[in-house]
Order: structure tokens, then sequence, then C-alpha cells
């Protein structure tokens, strides 16, 4: 049984792949921004983000995936149509690994670096739709990169931030 069908995979890297099932029964998808940046960015696009499926009724399998709008929870953060309104949190590279804090339902992040920076982020419960900045920043670093993508928008900050060593590491 396929869940979500139509992802872009075109570089074979920065797919992320975690999921797991909120508290609350949901289930929570990371997806990477398979090596296109500006895509974290993109509300209507789903890479470079952490989605929110509502599983709980979920049809018969058959051919192919269910409608996207059949999986939208009724209290995600952004309205709309596509994959909009399965977007819980946006703006990551390649959220690699995250889990679900069984004290607080909060959510924490493990956010694949660039060059600079492995990222721990974190989405209070409670507070979904926040936006991580990348490409316009690697942890607190402004990149001076990707044009306009993400200008204007609101940018939370990583709670933890591993500065890279000689060598390559992730999160």
């Amino acid at each position: 049984f396929r869940l979500l069908g139509d992802i872009p995979d075109s570089a074979g890297i920065h797919n992320a792949g975690t999921l797991r099932f909120a508290p609350d029964g949901t289930l929570l998808v990371s997806v990477g921004d398979d090596a296109k940046a500006c895509q974290a960015q993109d509300l209507a696009s789903p890479l470079g983000k952490i989605l929110r499926l509502d599983v709980s009724a979920m049809p018969q399998p058959g051919p192919g995936p269910p409608p996207l709008a059949d999986l939208v929870p009724s209290d995600n953060p952004f309205p709309g149509t596509g994959w909009t309104p399965l977007v819980y949190a946006w703006g990551l590279r390649n959220p690699f690994r995250f889990d679900v804090d069984p004290a607080t339902s909060d959510l924490l992040i493990g956010n694949v670096g660039s060059h600079l920076f492995e990222e721990i982020e974190v989405v209070p419960a409670g507070t979904p739709g926040l936006n991580f900045g990348w490409p316009q920043f690697e942890a607190t670093a402004p990149l001076g990169c990707c044009g306009p993508c993400g200008q204007g928008h609101v940018f939370t900050f990583p709670i933890h931030v591993i500065p890279h060593p000689v060598g390559v590491i992730s999160v």
C-alpha cells in the first residue's frame, strides 16, 4: 500500500526518511530537499518539510495512493490544496531523523547541515508551522545564496548547533 506516491526524487540525496506516530495518532513524515534548496521555502512542495497526515480513516488499499486531501488533519497550520495543508514544519535541508518527546509531545528534529553546522530543531507541542530557514540560513549563519526564496519569511533558529569539524558528520 502506497500512502504518498508523488514526492519528487531526482537527486537521490537529501531524502530524509523517518516516520513517527504522534501522540494524537497522526503520522509525521520527514522529507528532505532532494538537493533543491529553495523547495524547502515553498509550501506547495513536500521537499524540505515535516508532513503531518491523518491516517485514522484510510481507505482500503487500492490502485495508487489516496488523494492528498484525504490525509489532511483538520488542525494542521496551513490551508490550501495539494501539499500545503499537510505541512507541519518547513525550511529544512534534510530532517534525516526526528522523534516525538513522549513527555511533552515536542517534535525534535536532527537536521543535516550543509557546510558549516548540524542542527537540532524543536517544534514545541501546539506550535506547528515553524520555518527553520533553509536555504537562507544554515543554523544561525546567513548563507547569502538562493535569491529571493524565503525572503520575507519568519524563521525559527535551532535549539542546538554542532559546528562541522574537519570532515563530514551528520546529526
